[in-house]
């Protein structure tokens, strides 16, 4: 048997130009990818700052964008790419007329012995198209074969970022400075030693927020007193919610008109 044809020239040849495409197929898979990214991350900035999500779960949202990203660079960059499917196509970007891919494709055939031991002359007629696309490697052109070009979803990426960023950043400013409001205090009149509920809105804005299902809450920036600013004593709070604050009045407190007066940052 004749000694094959070494066609590691073409096998790198081919090596460098899948690279090549693969990191291409990446860029454009992370691009598109980012247009998917782009909304899951607007969705989690306006929901963090309409208090409608905690913001633990918006870092995990915005994490999870991020491996958007990354997981659409990966599933395009690695399909399948076959030797002779290469291999073609730097024959055509380099005007091999087939030369390289017509090796690869006779390279396999010897190695798999799928020629009859009786048709000895096309094996050799096939040993000698390997050697012709050894030869031809050299005026092989790998940059022409797989360039790099810009995708072709960057555009409408670009496009959809500066939006989202624009929606998220400016569109809601109201959202960034909540303000603590009371709007009621009842029962109005009260016995010592009872409870008193104290409504509102944002009551939490700008303090430590409770855990998830942890109830009752007790803010460790915020309290309660009765009297005056001058001279008051603590009240004892029952718990703290974003509309509520329930105390309990002291049983020590003076008889007549007081006021309940909020603490927080």
């Amino acid at each position: 048997m004749a000694t094959r044809t070494d066609t590691s020239v073409i096998q790198r040849l081919i090596g460098q130009t899948r690279r090549r495409i693969r990191l291409q197929w990446a860029l454009e898979g992370a691009v598109t990818a980012t247009i998917a990214a782009a909304a899951l991350a607007l969705v989690s900035v306006v929901a963090v700052r309409s208090a409608w999500i905690q913001p633990n779960l918006g870092i995990a949202l915005l994490a999870l964008a991020g491996l958007v990203i990354i997981g659409g660079a990966v599933y395009k960059g690695a399909r399948h790419l076959d030797d002779e499917r290469v291999a073609r196509r730097i024959d055509r970007a380099s005007n091999l007329s087939d030369r390289l891919s017509t090796a690869i494709a006779f390279h396999d055939v010897l190695a798999d012995k799928r020629v009859p031991e009786s048709e000895q002359q096309t094996e050799e007629m096939m040993e000698l198209a390997i050697k012709d696309g050894v030869r031809a490697a050299a005026r092989a052109n790998i940059r022409a074969a797989a360039p790099f070009a810009t995708p072709k979803d960057l555009p409408a990426a670009c496009g959809f970022l500066a939006i989202s960023a624009l929606v998220a950043g400016l569109a809601l400013p109201a959202t960034v400075e909540r303000q603590p409001h009371i709007v009621a205090v009842t029962p109005d009149h009260i016995a010592a030693g009872k409870v008193v509920t104290i409504t509102g809105t944002d009551l939490l804005a700008g303090m430590q927020r409770p855990k998830p299902g942890a109830t009752p809450y007790i803010p460790p920036d915020g309290s309660v007193a009765i009297g005056t600013p001058a001279k008051s004593q603590p009240v004892k709070i029952m718990d703290w919610t974003e509309n509520q604050i329930t105390v309990e009045v002291p049983r020590n407190v003076t008889i007549g008109e007081q006021q309940l007066l909020v603490f927080r940052p």
